[in-house]
């Protein structure tokens, strides 16, 4: 049995990207203040979008600008349209929707959201789902050069992958990734034929330099 994988994301307004696309749109683009504006060196960024490999932004609403989840200390963040709050708050989408994509509106959707819809409508669970960056021009077991990759999950269930707990995770390399509740009935969810995870990513430039050498790799199981 296999599947599909989409990777989705929301505008600032809260409507959806249906898919980030595959050679065209296909990138994260991590700026200052607007899209015309790099990260000082030792901040976060205070924008993001959609882009292609050449930087262009997606051309659509309000420039292809996302909602913005910036960190801001170890357990806060600063999301658009909103003041610093604890990620502890952010981690249930609504009550009662276990992997259902959730109302953008007034509430973050994090950086980006991956779904997975199993094949002929399979009930499955998943486990050991993972999301990390890596250095673009090594192995995936580097971490990115000149830049730090921060990110968290929110997901339905409340619960919190051991060890991360409504925290910042540095999220660089194999070795270090995000890690994704199980969805498994000990976490309270069903097996069903669609899996929804949302990470919210920050990112430090550390170096002056055009930070354009880092990917990202998701990979789970289901059963």
């Amino acid at each position: 049995m296999a599947g599909n994988l989409y990777f989705q994301s929301a505008y600032s307004s809260g409507t959806f990207i249906s898919q980030i696309g595959s050679g065209t749109y296909d990138h994260l683009a991590f700026h200052g203040s607007d899209n015309t504006q790099a990260i000082d060196v030792n901040n976060y960024q205070d924008s993001s979008y959609i882009a292609q490999s050449d930087g262009t932004i997606y051309p659509v609403e309000s420039g292809g600008r996302l909602l913005n989840v910036k960190y801001a200390t170890s357990t806060t963040c600063d999301v658009s349209g909103w003041t610093s709050v604890d990620i502890s708050n952010l981690n249930v989408f609504s009550a009662n929707n276990l992997d259902i994509a959730p109302d953008f509106d007034h509430r973050p959707s994090g950086t980006i959201m991956i779904r997975y819809c199993s094949d002929a409508g399979a009930n499955v669970n998943t486990y050991n789902a993972v999301l990390y960056a890596y250095d673009a021009t090594g192995s995936q077991t580097d971490a990115a050069p000149d830049v730090t990759v921060m990110g968290f999950e929110i997901n339905a269930s409340g619960a919190w992958y051991s060890g991360q707990s409504g925290v910042w995770v540095n999220m660089e390399a194999s070795s270090s990734p995000l890690h994704f509740v199980d969805h498994s009935s000990a976490n309270n969810y069903l097996a069903v034929p669609e899996h929804i995870w949302v990470a919210c990513i920050s990112v430090r430039a550390d170096a002056v330099g055009i930070l354009d050498d880092f990917n990202f790799i998701f990979s789970f199981q289901y059963a």
